[in-house]
């Protein structure tokens, strides 16, 4: 959407860019959360700080990709860097374990429950009939 990231260095600023679409998209009571999809690289943090400050009374969450380990990689080839990234991005699983193991225990406990309750007098004889 913005058509690629500020860079000095390369005399690309925000007039360069759809900043600006993507700002006043933001400001649409419809829209809750932005999320930022730009490359792991110093144009792409600058390029997200430059639009996180901007959307600072857009009232949306602003969000960015996670970067760090890529799925099926294998931890003895990443570099520092990388490494580094996914360290500082990690997040709990215990939460998420639990809060699955409480439910299926939960619906084990029901079920054992409902079986060990005892019939309601008649109802084997009205079932019959």
């Amino acid at each position: 959407m913005l058509g690629g990231t500020l860079s000095p260095l390369d005399g690309v600023g925000p007039q360069d860019l759809t900043i600006d679409a993507l700002i006043s998209r933001a400001h649409d009571p419809a829209v809750t959360e932005v999320i930022l999809a730009l490359n792991a690289t110093v144009d792409g943090q600058t390029t997200a700080h430059y639009i996180t400050d901007l959307l600072h009374d857009a009232n949306v969450k602003v969000t960015r990709l996670a970067h760090g380990v890529p799925v099926g990689g294998e931890l003895d080839y990443l570099d520092e860097g990388t490494l580094s990234a996914a360290i500082r991005q990690r997040h709990a699983v215990l939460a998420v374990v639990c809060d699955v193991h409480c439910r299926l225990a939960q619906a084990a406990r029901n079920a054992r429950a409902a079986a060990a309750t005892p019939a309601a007098p008649g109802s084997a004889a009205r079932r019959a009939r």
